[in-house]
């Protein structure tokens, strides 16, 4: 099971710190959603891709792939959520308070 390691430390060394103690991947906070949905798309066997409106979609990274655990579908369902999540929450952020 890939661990990605979601941390406030953000200083040099903190990255390497992680990984060298058997983590699979890093992101510091504040985290960016797409960033976060594209790190849990790397590690479930997806990646993303560019859509016609511009944004970006969960596919199976090669095809007949098959991903331990969760179906593809439902990975690639939890994926998109997280995307459109990501998306809403950026344009709550262009918004003027």
């Amino acid at each position: 099971v890939p661990i990605v390691a979601l941390t406030a430390n953000a200083m040099k060394g903190d990255r390497e710190r992680c990984l060298e103690a058997g983590m699979n991947d890093y992101i510091a906070k504040p985290i960016q959603p797409h960033q976060l949905t594209e790190k849990l798309a790397r590690w479930c066997g997806m990646k993303m891709e560019q859509t016609p409106d511009d944004g970006l979609a969960p596919v199976a990274a090669s095809p007949g792939r098959e991903v331990p655990g969760p179906t593809s579908e439902s990975l690639l369902e939890l994926l998109a959520a997280l995307d459109e999540l990501a998306e809403s929450w950026e344009q709550g952020r262009k918004r003027p308070h």
